[in-house]
């Protein structure tokens, strides 16, 4: 098998310095060297998406039979043929089983049958797979039991209306990267409240569970209110994108900056359109892959990588180790 992925808005090599090779050629060139250490059938593992995919697999006959794909979380119910290789996906959100039959009759592999299955609760759990999580789970028990700060008060979520808990993120995002302003969504951060009392790790990573890095980038004073406007607007707060695992994007929250009848201050002065701002975020809001920055500003944002948004706040709540409510009203 061999594994290929897209390069992520050029992620890959703006941040990792990873070279993008072609991947026509790149695909042919591992083909031929597995064929020469004895594999018999070469299969594609993609996250090229379904229209890079079929355009790999126009050009990949005779190479690859199969190319089983995701990225773009297409449900392929019966698969689709591009000339003799078949390609499959299955939806997204873990919505669907996929199936395929293969039949090697000692020279060629060829796809029989491809079929998708919702997922109900009539599918049985694989024993096998339900061991080793509880395996896992008794391993690292010790490790999320462990109280790693002491809430002073409940911390509310929303993703309608300002938070506490998406506040808190944003001042430890200012404070971590050195900022003057910090913005973060919801949807981007937390998924639920916290409670008030001591705050085990594995209660913030079950209402924390981003993946998303801490970063910070300059922008100008009219970047800043453009960013901050499409945060706020309805239409942007109610976008479900795939990324965000079904939660709504949610409202943008603000740290160091604040609203006040329609009109963006940073600290207690209205902004200067003439002057370059320190702003923190997550990579969903620096990136215009979230839809707040355009790329036409050509914003160099820096990751704090490979650090991610529960590892930071973690380190923020233990150093402050009693957290109290945040200030609100930020919005307006």
């Amino acid at each position: 098998m061999i594994g290929l992925s897209e390069n992520m808005f050029n992620g890959y090599t703006k941040y990792f310095g990873m070279l993008e090779l072609p991947a026509v050629a790149l695909v042919r060139e591992l083909a031929g060297q597995l064929r020469e250490q004895g594999a018999n059938v070469v299969i594609l593992l993609s996250h090229m998406g379904l229209k890079n995919d079929r355009e790999l697999a126009s050009e990949l006959q005779g190479v690859v039979p199969l190319i089983i794909g995701a990225h773009t979380h297409d449900l392929l119910p019966e698969g689709e043929r591009v000339g003799e290789v078949l390609i499959a996906q299955a939806g997204c959100y873990a919505q669907h089983l996929g199936y395929l039959d293969l039949l090697w009759d000692g020279e060629r592999l060829s796809v029989e049958r491809v079929r998708v299955e919702p997922v109900s609760e009539e599918i049985p759990p694989a024993p096998e797979i339900v061991a080793e999580v509880r395996r896992i789970e008794e391993d690292i028990t010790h490790v999320f039991s462990e109280v790693i700060g002491e809430l002073m008060e409940p911390l509310d979520f929303s993703e309608e209306r300002e938070c506490s808990t998406v506040n808190l993120m944003a001042d430890m995002l200012r404070e971590r990267m050195g900022a003057e302003v910090a913005l973060i969504t919801s949807g981007a951060s937390f998924i639920e409240a916290l409670p008030s009392g001591p705050l085990t790790r594995g209660k913030l990573w079950e209402a924390c569970p981003s993946p998303g890095n801490p970063g910070v980038v300059d922008m100008t004073g009219t970047q800043l209110p453009a960013v901050i406007q499409r945060g706020l607007d309805p239409e942007m707060v109610a976008r479900r994108p795939r990324p965000l695992r079904g939660h709504a994007q949610g409202l943008l929250h603000l740290s160091g900056a604040s609203m006040r009848a329609g009109q963006l201050y940073v600290g207690d002065e209205p902004v200067d359109q003439e002057r370059i701002y320190r702003v923190a975020g997550s990579d969903w809001e620096l990136d215009s892959y979230g839809g707040y920055t355009n790329p036409e500003w050509e914003l160099k944002p820096t990751y704090d990588m490979p650090i991610i948004l529960p590892e930071a706040l973690e380190a923020y709540i233990t150093q402050q180790k009693r957290i109290s409510l945040p200030v609100m009203g930020r919005l307006g």
